[in-house]
C-alpha cells in the first residue's frame, strides 16, 4: 500500500473593501473616527484615473457628505508605506461609472483639492486608498493605516 501525502495550503483572501462595491462606510464628523485599513493582499482595478501607480494594491471606502469641504485623513502608517507614499483618491458616481475629484498625498482637504462649491451634501462618494508604486499585492509587511473624515466646525447639516 502507498502512501499519499496531501498538502493543504490556506491563501488568505483579499480585504473586504478590495473592490469598490466592498467600499467600508466611514463616518464624517468634526472630529475623527478612525477606521483602520490595510493593503495587505488587497489588489489593483485597472481601468481607473491615474492616483499614484495604477499598478498599486487598493482599497476602498464610501461616506455620505456631512459638508461641503471635508478632510480626509491617514494616520497611523505602516513602516512598509515608508517608500511607497500613500495617496487618497476622491470619486464621486456609483462603483463601475466613477468620475475622479481629486488625488493627493495625505491628507486630502476638499477646500484645497476641489475647491469651488465643494461636494454635495448628502451624496455618497468613494475614497481609494492606494500609493505611488507599483507592487503586486502584499503577503506581509506594515501596510496599516488609519483612515477618517472630518468636517469644519459648525459646518454639519
Amino acid at each position: 500500500m502507498e502512501n499519499l501525502n496531501i498538502v493543504v495550503t490556506a491563501v488568505a483572501a483579499p480585504p473586504a473593501n478590495d473592490l469598490c462595491t466592498g467600499a467600508i462606510l466611514l463616518t464624517s464628523n468634526t472630529t475623527c473616527s478612525n477606521i483602520s485599513g490595510t493593503l495587505i493582499r488587497a489588489t489593483a482595478t485597472a481601468g481607473l484615473p491615474a492616483c499614484g501607480n495604477n499598478g498599486s494594491s487598493e482599497v476602498w471606502y464610501r461616506f455620505v457628505a456631512q459638508s461641503a469641504y471635508p478632510t480626509i485623513t491617514l494616520s497611523s502608517m505602516g513602516l512598509s508605506f515608508s517608500g511607497a507614499s500613500p495617496r487618497i483618491q476622491l470619486f464621486s458616481g456609483i462603483c463601475g461609472s466613477l468620475t475622479s475629484l481629486a488625488c493627493t498625498t495625505n491628507p486630502l482637504n476638499v477646500t484645497t483639492a476641489i475647491g469651488g462649491a465643494g461636494l454635495t451634501v448628502g451624496t455618497t462618494y468613494y475614497v481609494r486608498i492606494t500609493t505611488n508604486t507599483s507592487m503586486a499585492p502584499p503577503t506581509s509587511g506594515t501596510w496599516t493605516f488609519n483612515i477618517c473624515v472630518t468636517d469644519p466646525a459648525g459646518a454639519l447639516v
